[in-house]
């Protein structure tokens, strides 16, 4: 009696058929390519790197594959550059109030004592409310005015 790995046909037609030897459950489901199918996209992937066939020449299925590719690079790429970009911003906009604050309070022990005051201004707020949680408007208006530089006379 045979056993059904040896009844079992060599592909199912598609050009990709399950191995069944990996250990893991996951790896065991990973459809694997023919020597065929893995041969002619390295092929097509060899031309389209060096630009003798073009995208619109080979099966559409190859094609969806290269765009996605092309489209998740982007959205990689896009997003670096927002973090870098926010990182760059938000490192400006503080040096800007950091300068302000100088500029405005030239003495720094003034200025150690304004930054101070707005702090326990800030605490003493909180400490009104009995320590709740201050609602959304109540902390941005809490944020506006912790960040308004002054002058001091």
């Amino acid at each position: 009696m045979s056993s059904d790995k040896e009844t079992r046909p060599a592909g199912n037609g598609t050009g990709i058929e399950n191995s069944g030897q990996a250990t893991n459950p996951l790896q065991s489901m990973r459809p694997r390519c023919t020597k065929v199918a893995a041969a002619y996209i390295s092929r097509v992937v060899d031309e389209l790197m060096t630009g003798s066939l073009g995208l619109h020449e080979i099966v559409p299925e190859l094609a969806d594959v290269y765009w996605l590719g092309e489209l998740h690079g982007y959205e990689r790429g896009y997003r670096a550059g927002r973090a870098t970009y926010r990182e760059r911003l938000e490192r400006a906009e503080a040096d800007r109030d950091t300068y302000y604050e100088r500029w405005t309070n030239p003495d720094p022990r003034k200025l150690t004592e304004v930054r101070q005051r707005r702090m326990d201004e800030a605490l003493a707020a909180f400490d009104e409310r009995e320590g709740r949680i201050p609602s959304w408007d109540e902390q941005v208006a809490l944020m506006v005015d912790a960040a308004r530089p002054e002058a001091v006379v």
